[in-house]
């Protein structure tokens, strides 16, 4: 499994209580992945997180493999935004923690 797999499949399911709608054929597991791999690739990115995230959102609207009313649009992309921010943070914080080789 990619990193944050986990933490996406949670996000992609408080989305859809939101008014995310997968759209059919679409499995999740695509958007999981999607969602996974753009916080990966977002690091190096000079891109803010509500621009990447609307991004994002606007790709997979425009593939239909999700769609939104435009009332929630600004919802779930605050929520995808604070998603790469906080998972971010989260992997830095990990990483700065990681013993050092002694030499």
């Amino acid at each position: 499994m990619p990193p944050h797999f986990e933490e996406a499949a949670h996000l992609l399911k408080m989305m859809t209580a939101k008014g995310l709608v997968i759209r059919s054929p679409t499995d999740c597991v695509a958007v999981i992945l999607r969602i996974a791999g753009m916080v990966a690739g977002h690091r190096a990115s000079h891109l803010t997180h509500a621009v990447a995230a609307s991004r994002l959102l606007a790709a997979m609207e425009a593939e239909e493999i999700v769609s939104c009313l435009k009332s929630r649009r600004e919802t779930l992309v605050a929520m995808l935004g604070s998603f790469i921010g906080n998972t971010l943070a989260q992997t830095e914080r990990q990483a700065s923690h990681r013993p050092r080789a002694r030499v």
